[in-house]
């Protein structure tokens, strides 16, 4: 297994002790930074000016967090007890206690994105579910650092919580001046938008080979929000101060450059990217501001940064030009499989890839810039039948059959293609599973007609992988330059067929389901238009080139992806 980031030797090259020490002006700035915010936010209530007044609060919150961070790691330069002091104030003038916070900080430090991390309960949800666990995440963070605190802590907590109250009793229903009211009110908000705004934002999709966060980075962003999302840098060296992240990076950048990739956008172009996988791909590295093109065969209209190319498949045209400057290639063109294997659906099935590789190759030849990186899908199903021992991409053997001659001469055609300075990348990818595609509903529905037992005997085992996994194994591979060649694209832990009904039967409320024969699926098989091989082969595949790289699956196991999807 790679050494996680964290571990990395390189990190020992890396000088920044001095990036520890303040200037008195530096220290007076730190000390001082948050108030004009609250003053000015303040004024502008007070004259009922909301619009400003909002403005001015955001930022005093964001100052107020950057301040509230520095003295959980006592780095803004003075004593301990000046410290704890500050805490204390921002502690009642933004409504939430800040020792609370330091607890909980520094555990998150010790037990990154663990069950022990209560800070990062939200970096694995989705947004909106993050922005939804807001007043939730508050009470945690709270009743967590009142429980396993040490006395002093606990101490501080206690009173800031009475302080904090007593101001909320006394401006609720004691006075009635608007701008206290107005104050109160939008910090008890802001507080309940920390999950998202200060955790889910540099947290998200994260643990992928031991990256534990996000750095977002940019002259105007940096600026903006007073360097607060240096964060992977921050993980890296917690003791520098906030203020001297800049600098942090700009040497962290000369010894371990793929850090800076996390912030780059990238233009990314994927061939038949409409199904389930394409689709899913196009949005998730949309939502990190990529520039997405897709090729297809029918004309869509463009999303956000998604825009859609015609082309055939099978000849050079205008969409060529796009190849030039694209950082990455991704090809997902082919027929689906999914069908009778006749004489003419077997032909489609080998020259729909075939003819897209040519073409691509071409393109990517011609092309003053090429891109960086192709990534080719493949099939795990290239591996022979095997219910005596996993496959990984040094041992597993090549079978021969209909489906498997195709997977060899896709490759082939792919390994053919002479293009110096491209990575070229063949992901073998198995059975994809997620909410809205993949066989998932398949399943989901014989469950519910009660044919949720095995399938067959049961026993051929199958590998499976989430969607998400595969967009976060291509986001891994792009990162890492040293990996190359064939990726088994699959789960670490593949499982039976009974098992996996099981694993759907359970999740879904269904005691029983009845076993389905191996006549009685050919009999459906031949009803709906397919084949049984895609039921009853057995795949044993291990994806072992990600696990030595270091890659972190987020749905390892079926249980897992169960409670998600299922």
């Amino acid at each position: 297994m790679a050494k996680q980031l964290h571990s990395d030797d390189r990190l020992q090259q890396i000088s920044w002790k001095d990036l520890q020490k303040l200037s008195r002006r530096e220290i007076a700035y730190e000390i001082l930074l948050s108030l004009p915010w609250l003053i000015a936010s303040c004024v502008f209530a007070y004259f009922r000016l909301y619009a400003p007044a909002l403005i001015c609060s955001f930022f005093f919150f964001l100052t107020g967090l950057r301040q509230s961070h520095n003295a959980q790691h006592n780095t803004v330069g003075i004593s301990k007890r000046a410290t704890e002091w500050l805490l204390f104030f921002l502690s009642t003038a933004m409504m939430a206690s800040m020792h609370a916070v330091k607890y909980n900080h520094l555990q998150h430090h010790k037990h990154p994105l663990s069950e022990k991390d209560v800070e990062a309960m939200s970096a694995k949800m989705p947004w909106w579910k993050a922005i939804m666990a807001g007043p939730y995440f508050i009470i945690m963070i709270h009743r967590t650092a009142m429980r396993y605190a040490n006395k002093n802590m606990r101490n501080w907590i206690l009173i800031e919580l009475i302080v904090i109250t007593g101001i909320m009793l006394f401006t609720y229903f004691v006075i009635d001046i608007h701008w206290i009211t107005y104050h109160v009110t939008v910090m008890v908000i802001g507080e309940c938008c920390t999950s998202f705004f200060a955790v889910w934002t540099v947290h998200h999709d994260c643990d992928t080979g031991g990256v534990y966060s996000r750095t977002v980075r940019g002259k105007w962003r940096t600026k903006l929000f007073y360097n607060m999302f240096y964060h992977t840098e921050h993980h890296l060296f917690p003791k520098v101060p906030t203020c001297h992240l800049p600098q942090l990076a700009a040497r962290i950048d000369e010894v371990i450059p793929e850090i800076k990739k996390q912030n780059s956008t990238m233009k990314i172009v994927i061939a038949g990217g409409t199904g389930f996988i394409g689709t899913y791909l196009a949005n998730y590295f949309a939502e990190s501001n990529h520039e997405i093109i897709i090729l297809s065969r029918k004309q869509h209209l463009p999303q956000k940064n998604i825009k859609y190319l015609l082309w055939d498949g099978k000849t050079i045209g205008d969409w060529s030009k796009i190849i030039d400057g694209a950082d990455v290639l991704i090809n997902l063109a082919g027929k689906s499989v999914n069908c009778r294997y006749t004489e003419k659906n077997k032909a489609e099935i080998l020259n729909s890839r075939l003819n897209a590789n040519h073409i691509l190759g071409i393109a990517v030849q011609q092309a003053k810039r090429p891109p960086k990186i192709w990534f080719n899908a493949a099939s795990a199903t290239i591996y022979r039948h095997a219910d005596d021992r996993p496959m990984d991409e040094n041992t597993g053997e090549i079978g021969s059959d209909f489906s498997m001659d195709v997977c060899k001469a896709w490759e082939k055609s792919f390994y053919e293609l002479v293009l110096p300075e491209t990575r070229k990348i063949i992901l073998r990818m198995s059975i994809t599973i997620g909410t809205n595609g993949g066989v998932y509903k398949r399943f989901k529905n014989l469950v519910f007609a009660g044919l949720g037992g095995k399938m067959g005997t049961g026993k051929q085992m199958m590998s499976w992988i989430h969607v998400e996994d595969i967009a976060r194994a291509i986001t891994f591979i792009i990162e890492h330059e040293h990996i190359n060649g064939i990726i088994n694209v699959t789960a670490p832990t593949p499982i039976s067929n009974a098992h996996f009904m099981a694993a759907i039967r359970k999740s879904n409320h269904v005691p029983f389901g009845l076993p389905t024969p191996r006549w009685f699926l050919a009999f459906g098989a031949f009803l709906i238009g397919t084949e049984t091989e895609l039921i009853l082969k057995s795949r044993w595949v291990i994806p072992q080139k990600l696990m030595d790289a270091g890659f972190r699956f987020k749905y390892p196991e079926i249980e897992q992806l169960a409670a998600d999807t299922f």
